[in-house]
């Protein structure tokens, strides 16, 4: 971690609470707009997925203004980072690779929903979901769960109990793509997201390797 204030430092522990409960409430709210406008699966899923980006960019971004006189995105990890924190990436992306591997040679193979096979046959449908997994989740979910519940945690507490505890709710947030492995393990990339920003001190390289990781998985998934 660089020898400097931590961007997340403006941050207090209820932010986390706080931001919690606006986003439920605006995913309750977008929601019902969406399902009431949209009809039928899975242009509901696919439409339901803009308000919840913008939710999960807008809200940190609006908490980080109340506690800071000016660039709140700063305070939720929006600063820039060094060339060379990319070999963090790899080393990431090779932990989370060498632990997905080593749990299906011990289980199973993790089963997991996806909007990929929905589309196929639809390419406008199809580019739309691509920009929507591999640009836009990475940078409003590392915004979200990293930039908001993790650096809220950490302004009070240690890297364990903030990278756990949002590491477990990016998991817990994903059940609904797939069975109880994959938000395991997902639970477990959180905690990789989490470290990224912890040594890097930007949410730069943590959405770059997420941003790789589900090309990986959209690719192996077409």
């Amino acid at each position: 971690m660089p020898q400097k204030e931590a961007p997340w430092s403006p941050l207090r522990g209820t932010d986390a609470l706080i931001g919690l409960g606006a986003i439920l409430v605006g995913l309750m709210v977008s929601g019902g707009i969406v399902f009431a406008l949209v009809k039928g699966e899975p242009a509901q899923t696919l439409v339901a997925l803009v308000p919840q980006g913008i939710l999960f960019l807008g809200v940190p971004i609006a908490i980080a203004a109340s506690r800071v006189s000016s660039r709140p995105w700063r305070a939720i990890g929006f600063v820039p980072f060094k060339l060379s924190d990319l070999w963090l990436v790899a080393a990431g992306m090779g932990m989370q690779i060498a632990v997905s591997a080593l749990f299906i040679v011990l289980f199973f193979e993790p089963e997991q929903d996806t909007l990929v096979e929905d589309f196929e046959e639809s390419t406008i449908a199809a580019i739309a979901t691509a920009l929507l997994v591999v640009i836009v989740a990475p940078i409003t979910e590392e915004a979200l769960f990293r930039g908001l519940f993790f650096g809220a945690l950490r302004s009070h507490s240690s890297f364990w109990v903030a990278g756990g505890a949002s590491g477990l709710l990016f998991g817990a947030v994903h059940l609904g793509q797939g069975d109880i492995a994959v938000g395991g393990l997902l639970a477990f990339f959180g905690l990789i997201l989490a470290w990224l920003y912890e040594r890097t001190g930007s949410l730069g390289p943590p959405i770059a390797l997420h941003m790789l990781n589900n090309t990986i998985a959209f690719i192996t998934l077409i």
